[in-house]
């Protein structure tokens, strides 16, 4: 039995939640035999295993943005009505109702991977990816021959995918196999992400191929997803890791 440290009361619309800190010891296992796998998230598949396995990318909010832009307009609407009017706050609720779905749907898929991963495999190696970086607004340029105007950066484009990026939900995946592999007996390890989609997962040549490219095709026979060649390149470097890390630890 654990030690109730605080409790929180948390509203949601209608709803209220009870949110307990509780203080116990955590009685971790040994480490399972299962084997390692690398993992590369992204937004054609949710994640590509080194293994073959491909998990489908839910995209839950994509899939309820008409609901919420009819939803939003109808807000629109009734915006001109006082504060505490029956329609205008059935509409926000309505609004609150749809996002907290999303939200919800996300959390339980995320949930669930992560705790699969975690049963199924030993060691689990993901990218050590800085979501805040790639959700980071592209910064206006300005024409240096005709003052006042500005040139294309491509900005509609890179708000979509940061809200595809949003949606899949990468930060709090990796969040939940950090606290999840230890509790299962796994090990979470994290690498550097630069060129693991460049390299070949055979021979180790580079070849460079823009994110257009889907399929990893290498002189050397090599042919396979460009994800899942990335994910056995991510694993290749976190079981490096682990072999120095188990050097370093042996005493002399």
């Amino acid at each position: 039995m654990g030690k109730v440290k605080t409790c929180t009361f948390k509203r949601e619309g209608p709803k209220w939640f009870a949110i307990f800190s509780v203080e116990y010891e955590l009685d971790c296992p040994e480490y399972h035999s299962g084997p390692p796998v690398g993992i590369d998230v992204g937004l054609e598949y949710f994640s590509s295993q080194s293994d073959g396995i491909q998990i489908e990318n839910p995209r839950f909010f994509r899939k309820s943005e008409k609901q919420l832009a009819t939803l939003q307009r109808k807000a629109a609407k009734v915006r001109h009505l006082p504060p505490r009017s029956p329609a205008k706050l059935k509409v926000k609720q309505a609004v609150r109702n749809a996002h907290r779905k999303v939200s919800n749907q996300r959390q339980d898929f995320l949930h669930k991977q992560s705790r699969s991963l975690v049963n199924t495999y030993r060691v689990v190696v993901v990218e050590d990816l800085q979501a805040s970086n790639l959700l980071r607004r592209v910064k206006p340029k300005e024409n240096p021959e005709q003052p006042g105007q500005y040139l294309a950066n491509n900005a509609a484009a890179k708000s979509g995918l940061s809200k595809s990026i949003s949606d899949a939900g990468w930060s709090t995946f990796v969040k939940m196999l950090t606290y999840k592999a230890e509790n299962a007996g796994s090990k979470l390890i994290k690498v550097v992400p630069q060129y693991t989609s460049q390299i070949c997962p055979d021979c180790g040549a580079v070849a460079k191929k823009d994110l257009a490219v889907r399929w990893h095709s290498c002189p050397c026979g090599c042919e396979m997803h460009r994800d899942t060649a990335a994910a056995i390149v991510i694993m290749s470097r976190g079981l490096s890791t682990l072999s120095n890390q188990s050097v370093e630890a042996t005493p002399l």
